[in-house]
């Protein structure tokens, strides 16, 4: 212990105060760096897993927002190789969900608009209501299943190459005047897995085979 003077007062002080504020200064210290060494990294599980394969340099993201009719905004993002959408459409016309001229002609429609090669289209009337249907394209397939009875109808957009599966989803929800849809995007054929699970080497991987 030591004393000093300063103004005619006596300020007392300890070598040990001084110490122990060092202490907890490096305890402090050395928990930080503990917490940085054993951080964990949390993989985020959802569908552009396997989309980070930097092999070179980054792949650009192919993402953007789409309006919904309740005024909100969703966001989207698209497959590498093969996108699918599974889509509800909720409120539709039940007119049109029952009439399977209509809706043939809006599943090829919803095709052509995003540029798709339709190959054949093959859809049934059930009795006494509902259609299901699919159209077949040069890049995958459209289907659909309506219940008219709910209002409700359900969509399977499923797409390789440049078409953008979303232009098809956009144009059906209007022509079925849904009032809300719901979507979920699945990737579909990402090559690492083809390659992972195959038996055999398949060599490089393409979904849009060259004509012989």
């Amino acid at each position: 212990m030591f004393e000093k003077y300063e103004g005619g007062k006596v300020v007392r002080g300890t070598i040990l105060k001084k110490t122990f504020l060092v202490l907890c200064f490096s305890v402090f210290c050395l928990f930080c760096s503990t917490l940085a060494v054993r951080a964990e990294v949390i993989s985020y599980e959802g569908s552009n897993i396997g989309y980070q394969e930097y092999s070179r340099w980054s792949s650009p993201v192919y993402s953007y927002l789409v309006p919904q009719n309740d005024g909100t905004l969703m966001r989207v993002q698209s497959g590498r190789y093969i996108d699918g959408i599974l889509v509800e459409y909720y409120n539709c016309d039940e007119e049109v969900l029952k009439n399977p001229k209509l809706i043939e002609e809006f599943m090829n429609n919803s095709a052509l608009n995003a540029k798709a090669t339709i190959v054949d289209s093959v859809f049934h009337h059930f009795n006494p209501w509902g259609v299901s249907g699919a159209v077949i394209i040069a890049e995958s397939h459209l289907t659909i299943h309506t219940w008219p009875e709910y209002g409700y109808a359900a969509a399977d957009f499923f797409t390789c190459g440049d078409i953008d599966p979303w232009k098809s989803f956009e144009l059906l929800e209007t022509l079925l005047k849904a009032e809300r849809s719901e979507s979920t995007e699945i990737p579909r054929g990402l090559t690492t897995k083809i390659q992972k699970f195959a038996k055999k080497d398949l060599g490089n991987i393409t979904h849009k085979p060259e004509a012989i």
